[in-house]
């Protein structure tokens, strides 16, 4: 079968998920109600088995895309996301398995409608694809946000002005208000 989404039960959980580095620049298009972002998400397979497969998890319906590139080879998600059901794990198969203590790179271009202002607010709590292990994990984050001047934000990072990167290590999701 030529399908390459598989059955959950089939996707091997680690007991304890590798660590996740998530590298984030992300536009957000008030008129058009989207988001658009480029991130770069890294880890070290510090299991004693390979890794064969990865399953990302993206919340935001509607018209999404997504380009995923992993050491330097794309990966045609198209068929994926036709028959993705919203909320539903994105599980690929890996060019190559990540054995044990090597590290992966994975750098994914995304954009999503993310629905109108409430109350005068937007919350983002799943705006980019990250790592699905089944469960939240503990992971790092550097965020870099263009959004209007109208806004203020509010992150689960600090913001380092010298950059103007928000940074938070150790959280299981980076939310924007």
């Amino acid at each position: 079968e030529d399908d390459i989404m598989s059955d959950c039960r089939n996707f091997w959980i680690p007991a304890d998920p590798p660590r996740a580095n998530y590298f984030i620049n992300a536009f957000l298009d008030e008129k058009r109600n989207r988001i658009e972002g480029k991130e770069t998400i890294t880890f070290v397979n510090q299991t004693e088995k390979p890794i064969n497969k990865i399953a990302l998890q993206w919340g935001l319906g509607g018209k999404r895309n997504l380009v995923v590139d992993i050491n330097h080879d794309a990966v045609d998600l198209s068929k994926i996301l036709t028959k993705l059901e919203s909320n539903r794990p994105l599980l690929f198969e890996l060019p190559e398995s990540i054995l044990p203590c090597e590290a992966i790179e994975l750098v994914i271009d995304f954009s999503a409608a993310i629905g109108e202002l409430r109350y005068g607010m937007r919350m983002l709590t799943e705006w980019h694809p990250r790592l699905w292990w089944s469960y939240p994990t503990q992971d790092d984050f550097e965020v870099k946000l263009n959004l209007p001047n109208s806004y203020t934000v509010t992150t689960t990072g600090r913001l380092d002005e010298t950059s103007g990167t928000y940074r938070a290590g150790g959280v299981k999701q980076f939310g924007i208000v």
